[in-house]
């Protein structure tokens, strides 16, 4: 397929602009994060989004972020650019997605002739729509060496101080595994493991309610 060259101008102009990096801004109120933090009991072929945001910056121009998570448990359907970098200027968003590996490389500058100034304040810079492939869970982490937040400084581009803040996703208790259930004689007991040892449910077979509930707590770490 022919590329239209304007586009890969554009797209080489925005990879140029974020490799670039100059001394280091101080800036540790800033901070790129997962919003919501924690994802509960989204059952597989559900969906749902979480936003990656940025707050507390200064003369922002340009933005990346490697979030990596569980293959086996998620999946990226897409990932959009967030409102904050647009409102000052015209942007270009570049995207990678790998659901074999379980990686998402996402990131967007503004086109030339770049504004005089960047954005400031708290926003979204991007959302993520993950499906959900089964049960279990995945952290949703950044890779702090690949993510940036870049501004101008003096016609130079500069790449700033920040602080990252993983997300999570979870459709089982902790340390949940599989009842397995022991009969004797009349009564059936379903022992569940937990993170803290294994609780005990008896109850009489037949019967749908629990009659006693006896707990212990395993030595085991």
């Amino acid at each position: 397929m022919k590329q239209n060259p304007k586009w890969v101008c554009l797209a080489t102009a925005c990879v140029f602009f974020l490799a670039l990096t100059s001394i280091a801004v101080a800036s540790p109120a800033t901070e790129m994060k997962i919003e919501p933090e924690e994802v509960l009991d989204i059952q597989p072929n559900g969906t749902f989004t979480v936003n990656v945001t940025v707050t507390d910056v200064n003369e922002l121009y340009g933005w990346q972020f490697n979030l990596t998570f569980n293959p086996a448990v998620l999946n990226v359907e897409n990932v959009t650019e967030g409102s904050f970098l647009k409102q000052t200027g015209t942007t270009i968003l570049l995207k990678k997605m790998n659901n074999t590996s379980g990686y998402l490389l996402a990131s967007a500058s503004f086109m030339p002739p770049y504004p005089a100034h960047g954005v400031n304040g708290s926003g979204v810079l991007g959302s993520i729509i993950f499906k959900v492939m089964s049960l279990g869970s995945s952290n949703l982490h950044f890779e702090k060496a690949s993510c940036k937040l870049n501004t101008v400084k003096a016609g130079n581009v500069v790449r700033m101080e920040f602080e990252v803040e993983d997300g999570s996703f979870r459709n089982v208790a902790p340390g949940l595994v599989l009842p397995l259930e022991v009969i004797t004689g009349a009564v059936v007991i379903i022992a569940v493991g937990g993170v803290s040892g294994f609780v005990y449910f008896r109850r009489r077979r037949g019967q749908a309610e629990e009659v006693e509930t006896e707990t212990e707590t395993s030595d085991e770490t």
